[in-house]
């Protein structure tokens, strides 16, 4: 993990943020953003992380391809992937 943006709709529990991340990396951390939004899309999250992580080349694997018509957004939830 290079780097970690984390949007909050409030600055409550940034100690909580903290703890959370130190649990799961170690020094050096990644890179870190933290922004104050008014919202999220999903109106009862209160956090939303978006990370980067760099894949050694010896490690990465293609992703499958995903047929074009196996994608429904019908709903307006979003991309859901039919099975």
């Amino acid at each position: 993990m290079v780097s970690i943006v984390t949007y909050v709709t409030t600055p409550d529990g940034l100690r909580d943020i903290h703890e959370v991340r130190t649990e799961f990396f170690s020094p050096p951390y990644p890179v870190s953003t933290l922004v104050q939004v008014a919202a999220l899309v999903e109106q009862d999250l209160l956090i939303e992380v978006t990370a980067t992580a760099i894949v050694p080349e010896d490690r990465y694997r293609a992703p499958e391809a995903i047929a074009p018509d196996s994608f429904d957004v019908s709903d307006g939830g979003g991309f859901n992937i039919q099975s």
